[in-house]
């Protein structure tokens, strides 16, 4: 990064996080009311009261006709409309509505979703950013997800609940989470996301920071704060992202076509190609959350497009056998398996 752009972003990520005020704005929360009006005015004229089981059979029979990022804005807006309203069985009904149903384009485009971007790429990514720095309005948190995600390759629904541990003193309800860090501060606890069904070596990952400049941290705590201002609950956190989303989705498509296929998952993709050529695949998979030093290898950013960095973070070395242990266990039930196999009948 030029030192011109480092400048311009320090400036922008200060005054973000010395004017921040953690409550949803205006603009959201007047989408939210807007949006729940309508679906208590559609369940009346269909000559129903709009009790929350109405609505909820209501959006349940809209749900086919809509997609996924519908349903959650919908889900948002009304869980807000119950929060307001102290309704927490309103809440639980339209926690409960399920997207099964509901058209997921998304979930066919994953092998077009780019697994890499080039320092050139990013330059002009960048470029960009700064140039719009202050005239868009989700600009700000998407160069905050874009650049931590670069860094610490979270995925972006771990960023909702991370926390960032500043010194030793850890706060006394961590305590036992933090008894066998092997690291230095600052650091970053994270909730692995994928941490059933051994796809990950525990709940949760410490990630050592303190290898980072203070412009690097300046962005981790920034993701930080956008995020966490969302997630109340899981529908405002669902809203938030794929506000982020959408909204670079469409920025690339309109000024930025060279870099289609581009999206947050891409900067971590991109972190942990970064990172493999520090580190060994163990370690990456500490820092990354995964169950195995075998997933990184196989299925994320190669480390041909491993670009080189000097804001690196570093992995908890007390995590390396658990990771090791479940790459056994998988390798051992794979080869007692296959010694195993039941004899055809004659």
């Amino acid at each position: 990064m030029s030192p011109k752009t480092t400048e311009m972003y320090y400036l922008v990520i200060s005054i973000e996080i010395k004017n921040h005020m953690r409550t949803r704005e205006k603009s959201t929360l007047e989408q939210y009311r807007s949006i729940t009006a309508r679906l208590l005015s559609s369940v009346e004229k269909l000559g129903n009261p709009p009790t929350p089981e109405n609505v909820r059979q209501h959006v349940e029979h809209l749900v086919p006709q809509h997609g996924y990022a519908w349903l959650r804005l919908v889900k948002a807006s009304l869980v807000e409309h119950y929060s307001q309203n102290n309704n927490p069985d309103g809440i639980e009904l339209i926690g409960s509505i399920s997207s099964e149903n509901s058209k997921r384009k998304d979930l066919k485009t994953s092998a077009s979703k780019k697994k890499s971007i080039t320092p050139a790429q990013l330059e002009k990514l960048r470029a960009h950013f700064k140039a719009n720095v202050d005239n868009s309005k989700n600009i700000k948190p998407i160069i905050a997800l874009v650049e931590a995600t670069l860094i610490a390759g979270l995925r972006p629904s771990e960023w909702a609940f991370a926390k960032l541990i500043k010194s030793s003193e850890v706060p006394s309800e961590l305590i036992s989470i933090f008894s066998d860090y092997s690291g230095d501060y600052p650091a970053l606890l994270v909730e692995n996301a994928k941490a059933t069904n051994g796809r990950s070596f525990g709940k949760y990952r410490i990630i050592d920071l303190s290898g980072l400049d203070i412009n690097a941290m300046s962005f981790i705590n920034l993701a930080l704060i956008y995020s966490q201002k969302y997630r109340t609950t899981n529908s405002d956190w669902d809203a938030f992202y794929q506000t982020i989303r959408c909204s670079l989705y469409n920025l690339i498509k309109a000024h930025l076509p060279s870099l289609k296929g581009v999206s947050l998952y891409t900067f971590r993709h991109q972190c942990i190609a970064n990172l493999k050529l520090h580190y060994s695949p163990a370690e990456v998979a500490v820092m990354v959350g995964h169950g195995n030093d075998l997933t990184a290898s196989e299925h994320y950013g190669k480390r041909k497009s491993g670009t080189g960095t000097s804001d690196l973070i570093k992995p908890n070395e007390a995590d390396i056998p658990r990771v090791r242990q479940i790459l056994s266990s998988k390798l051992s039930k794979r080869i007692f398996s296959d010694s195993h196999e039941e004899i055809p009948n004659a």
